[in-house]
């Protein structure tokens, strides 16, 4: 029930609904009364950033990262894409086009193409057994939409940092949308 009224309320402009009439209504058109005053309290918490907006930011965020390359004699970039460790590969497309990171990829090769920059390379990476080390023209990008607590990049990261002890990596860390919590958690982990 929760997933339709979010996706009603996404549908009327595809914009934060800051009608109060609308959110009312739809709140009022959800049955069960005891989750009228999370959905009142989801409402005050959430900003929603329209696909616009954020593809704003994003090519922003690309912007910078092109620039930092090119200062720093960057030819290479490693993004990783994450995966659990049981992932079964003949199913990626149908496990993982979904996930933000596989589109948020297919943007910086658009923006890439766009820009016409031909001296970086764009390497999609499943895991860290593909890349050796990197050197001073490499990184791994690590990409993601969003990260409110860190929770989730944290943990993916740790988990792909067990496995390669050993070996000399270089991150870069884009993420579009990222809250203090989430950046202090992953500095800290």
């Amino acid at each position: 029930k929760l997933k339709t009224f979010i996706n009603k309320t996404e549908e009327l402009n595809n914009e934060y609904v800051n009608n109060d009439i609308v959110i009312k209504a739809n709140i009022n058109s959800i049955p069960p009364l005891d989750i009228r005053k999370d959905l009142k309290d989801f409402f005050k918490a959430t900003q929603h950033i329209s696909y616009r907006k954020f593809k704003f930011i994003l090519q922003e965020n690309f912007k910078e990262l092109i620039t930092y390359c090119k200062k720093n004699n960057i030819t290479k970039i490693n993004v990783l894409l994450p995966i659990s460790p049981n992932f079964d590969l003949r199913k990626f497309e149908e496990n993982y086009s979904q996930k933000s990171q596989y589109w948020l990829l297919q943007h910086l090769y658009q923006y890439i193409t766009k820009k016409k920059i031909k001296d970086i390379v764009i390497i999609p990476t499943l895991n860290f057994d593909n890349i050796a080390t990197t050197d001073d023209n490499s990184f791994i990008l690590v990409i993601d939409d969003a990260s409110y607590s860190g929770i989730q990049l944290t943990e993916y990261l740790l988990e792909y940092l067990r496995t390669v002890k050993s070996k000399q990596l270089t991150f870069y860390v884009l993420v579009s949308y990222i809250s203090l919590q989430a950046k202090d958690r992953i500095i800290n982990e």
